[in-house]
């Protein structure tokens, strides 16, 4: 007979590792090139972020339409910049999704509902979506 001591300590280590399983779990969501296109359409007033270099921005890859310029490296001392846009969901991107990663985590532990583009502007070009130069 076991001891019940050892269930519970069993339902202690199982409770801590469900914890640690789920709190790795990214504070954002992750779209796909079709995904964010087709969320774009449905939510006209979406922020889009683009995190990537001024000269990435002005490149023959050229960004999303209407998107905004912060690089990620800016995003922490410029946040300030998109507070009165809180409310809106904020889709995040950058070259192939690495930047962005680290955007969206910056903005969800702000508060910010962010969605990054997984690819990024590789993946939306990949697509044939539009873009503005």
């Amino acid at each position: 007979m076991k001891h019940p001591i050892f269930s519970w300590l069993a339902a202690i280590l199982f409770l801590s590792f469900v914890h640690s399983c789920t709190s790795l779990a990214a504070p954002y969501k992750t779209l796909s090139a079709q995904e964010a296109q087709a969320f774009l359409a449905q939510t006209p007033d979406a922020i889009i972020l683009d995190v990537r270099t001024a000269e990435e921005f002005h490149s023959e890859t050229g960004h999303l339409p209407k998107a905004v310029l912060i690089p990620v490296q800016e995003l922490e001392k410029r946040i300030g910049e998109l507070a009165a846009k809180k409310k809106h969901a904020f889709v995040v991107y950058c070259r192939s999704g690495s930047r962005s990663k680290r955007a969206s985590e910056i903005l969800a532990a702000q508060g910010f509902s962010a969605f990054n583009l997984d690819g990024g502007i590789m993946a939306w070009n990949a697509a044939h979506y539009p873009v503005e130069h």
